[in-house]
Parts: C-alpha cells; structure tokens; sequence
C-alpha cells in the first residue's frame, strides 16, 4: 500500500512539475510589464488587443502606488494617486482624469475572473512615462518623474448625510474627492 501511494504521489508530482515548465515557457516569450525598473507579477498574464496591451487593472495600480475601487454592482473602477483620480467603467471606452474625459482605443474588460485595462492609458493617466520595447515585448512604465502631492490647503465640506456615507463605506460610489 505505501509503495502504490509513494508511486502515485511521485507521478502527480512529475505532472505538476512537467505542467509548471510548460507554463513557464509559455509565459517567457509573452508580455512583461516594469513599473520603476521592478517586474510586475500578474496572476493572469497580459494580453494585446486592437495594438493594446491590457493588464489587470488591481495589479498595476497597486505597482503604481495608486489606491483602486472597485464597484462590482455598477461595474465602476475608480484609483487615486496623489492629487489624480482616474474613473473607468468596464466596457466603457471612456477614461475619466480629474474631471475630464479621454477616449480609449479599448475599453476596460473582464477576462476571466479579472478586469483588464488598457496599460498606457492608466499609467499616463498618473502622469507617468510608458515605453514599450518591441523586441523583449516589455512595457515600462516610470512613475517616480513626478512625485504624487496632496495639497495642503484642501478643504472637504460634508453634509450629514455625506458624511454617514463616508463612514459606511459608499461614498466612492457617488463622489470624487479631488485634493489640490
């Protein structure tokens, strides 16, 4: 019996190491996306589409520094990062910046269980710098050019009803709070 259960388990074993190799070479020649010179894991890889390369959007903005909602019963994504709010809704091909409104090649997407985002878009969003590298498929991405500020003199007036909003947890599905 224990000589059956040692073969089994030495065959899943070979499996799952011959499954893990595979995926890895499958993963080596695809997109690699850096954010200030460190690679970016992805729990599902980065695809192309329409000449777009997409990224799952939690992954990036957390690379980025920037904080990100999401609003799974009206499909909003919403993240800050210093004084910069960006607002997109899945399937929508619009980008909101602080306000203002920018038209995207593709929408934000759901593949599998992740929603995708076009990766120049929401990092220039941020104000940072893309480059994209044909030969090692390899999007960088350099955030640190201008350091995200807060402004000190920003004032937030709350009603009562506001502020119960704020506190339960669903004011960002109604405002955005722009500081600066």
């Amino acid at each position: 019996m224990k000589r059956v259960l040692t073969v089994f388990l030495l065959a899943v074993l070979l499996v799952a190491h011959t499954l893990a190799g595979i995926t890895a070479a499958a993963n080596s020649d695809g997109i690699s996306v850096l954010v200030d010179g460190k690679q970016v894991a992805f729990d599902q890889p980065p695809r192309v589409q329409d000449g777009r390369t997409l990224v799952p959007v939690r992954a990036i903005f957390d690379a980025m520094g920037a904080r990100v909602y999401y609003d799974s019963h009206s499909n909003w994504i919403r993240a800050y990062r210093g004084n910069v709010t960006v607002t997109l809704e899945i399937g929508n091909n619009v980008l909101n910046i602080n306000g203002k409104d920018v038209i995207l090649d593709v929408p934000a997407q759901i593949y599998g269980d992740r929603t995708f985002v076009p990766a120049r878009a929401v990092a220039e969003a941020f104000r940072a710098e893309v480059e994209w590298e044909q030969n090692s498929q390899t999007v960088t991405i350099k955030t640190n050019l201008i350091a995200p500020t807060l402004s000190p003199q920003a004032v937030v007036t709350l009603t009562l009803d506001d502020f119960w909003e704020l506190l339960s947890g669903t004011w960002w599905c109604r405002y955005t709070f722009v500081i600066g």
